[in-house]
């Protein structure tokens, strides 16, 4: 298991103020092409933070603090699924492994049991 500090500094910090932006960014992008359970919650959260670039159009969040000034409860259920975009992961295509005829007595077997 790995921590994550949402005020570490991003991997683009000319395009992100910080660790979370860019998370949320990751999010955003993966989230026009997922397929996630219709929640009620969840859309709440994900609509709820305004971005607020700064003079020099590096992208923040809007801060907890400034969302309940608007009346708007902290994000939770949309910043546990952003931490999910913290680290890269990898991916791996499947790959059949190679197929082994076994001999057993006269017979030939070429199956994933063995049989």
């Amino acid at each position: 298991m790995r921590g994550v500090n949402f005020g570490w500094k991003a991997k683009n910090p000319v395009m992100w103020g910080n660790k979370r932006a860019e998370m949320w960014g990751a999010m955003r992008d993966w989230l026009r092409s997922a397929s996630i359970p219709k929640d009620r919650q969840l859309k709440a959260d994900l609509v709820g933070p305004m971005k607020k670039p700064n003079s020099a159009g590096t992208i923040f969040l809007e801060g907890k603090k400034e969302m309940k000034s608007r009346g708007l409860a902290s994000p939770d259920a949309a910043d546990a699924l952003a931490v999910t975009f913290a680290y890269p992961v990898a991916h791996r295509e499947y790959k059949e492994p190679p197929r082994t005829l076994k001999s057993s007595g006269s017979t030939m077997s070429g199956s994933w049991m063995g049989a």
